[in-house]
């Protein structure tokens, strides 16, 4: 029914909202600390939020293969407005749950900001990493997990 939908067209920027129903919360002692996880309603009056809209999941979240063992990790922003404060995290669910703290940014910083997955930064590895990019072209950086920890690639 949900594709027959997509296919039509019938789905609106609304449907982007729901969570599809193999998404779990995000395991991560952050939510219990009062952060949530961003979603398109949050930049509804931001400049960008257009940009947003070419995305489904708004430049927000996805989940991939950042360990290259064939299990998925997930990306997401995740906000705090009591803290005025945005985090970029990968949470890597294994033998334990490890949350990575990709980059942490003032709110109105994470209005201009998205991510996505970025291919593997070498062709004999499976693992991707993460892109963190302005929307508005101007910038981006990639991370990779290197020794248990995220660090920034450096691009030829």
């Amino acid at each position: 029914m949900l594709a027959t939908a997509l296919s039509l067209g019938l789905i609106t920027s609304m449907a982007l909202e729901e969570r599809a129903p193999d998404q779990r919360p995000l395991p991560t002692a952050l939510i219990s600390i009062g952060y949530v996880e961003a979603k398109l309603s949050d930049y509804a009056t931001s400049p960008d939020y257009g940009k947003r809209l070419t995305d489904p999941a708004g430049f927000l979240a996805f989940s991939a293969d950042f360990v290259g063992d064939g299990r998925l990790g997930r990306a997401r922003v995740l906000r705090n407005v009591e803290r005025n404060i945005a985090y970029v995290v990968v949470v890597l669910e294994r033998e334990k749950i490890d949350t990575h703290v990709i980059e942490s940014m003032p709110l109105d910083q994470a209005e201009k900001i998205g991510i996505r997955v970025a291919p593997p930064s070498d062709e004999s590895i499976r693992a991707v990493g993460i892109k963190i990019f302005s929307l508005d072209g101007l910038d981006s950086r990639t991370f990779d997990l290197v020794d248990d920890d995220f660090q920034q690639r450096i691009e030829p």
